[in-house]
């Protein structure tokens, strides 16, 4: 499925989420999760916003070799 067959049908909050990565150190960082978009199929895919660079990115697609997981706020 793509984008055209497998659209956006709704948002949802991630307040209090990071998704965390590697640095080029390989040590974790945490990036603040901003969303959960649902798709059509119900998959949800994780946004996620880079405060360094200002981007706002689809986790998966951002770095998969660097992702570790998710992590609630403390």
């Amino acid at each position: 499925m793509n984008e055209i067959t497998n659209p956006v049908v709704a948002a949802l909050p991630a307040v209090g989420w990071y998704a965390v990565y590697k640095d080029d150190n390989g040590l974790p960082r945490n990036l603040p999760m901003i969303g959960w978009t649902v798709m059509a199929d119900g998959e949800l895919r994780p946004m996620a916003y880079d405060p360094s660079t200002g981007a706002v990115f689809m986790v998966w697609a951002y770095d998969r070799d660097k992702f570790i997981g998710f992590q609630a706020a403390p």
